[in-house]
């Protein structure tokens, strides 16, 4: 079970990530991703982007750098391309990861998925 795994409510499944305007704004402008597409976005960043205690040198710098710059972002997950900012679950905005750390944030992403499918069969 994920630390951010949604929990049954009346009416189906919950909602984990809230978006603010700025980053409904930001997925629209950076990504393309429509109101639907943003929300659901949102949640697999929250859930299986790599989290900054998980990065190392450069990449782990630039993170650093960007919770210093984003004062209120306490979370911030990197997920495919792109770094999400979130306050607790509440996505502030969306920035590009520099392509020079690109191959280093794909790499990472690679081995926590190959981890993650390893947990699942194990349970089975």
């Amino acid at each position: 079970m994920f630390p951010f795994q949604n929990k049954k409510h009346k009416k189906g499944l919950r909602k984990l990530a809230k978006l603010t305007e700025h980053s409904k704004k930001r997925l629209k402008e950076r990504c393309g991703f429509s109101r639907g597409t943003s929300s659901r976005m949102a949640e697999k960043a929250l859930k299986y982007g790599i989290s900054h205690k998980e990065t190392t040198g450069e990449l782990n710098r630039w993170l650093s750098g960007q919770y210093l710059k984003y004062k209120k972002g306490n979370n911030i997950r990197l997920y495919g391309d792109m770094a999400y900012i979130f306050q607790g679950t509440m996505l502030l905005t969306v920035l590009y990861i520099p392509k020079n750390l690109l191959t280093k944030a794909h790499a990472l992403e690679k081995r926590k998925k190959v981890m993650l499918q390893e947990e699942i069969r194990k349970s089975e």
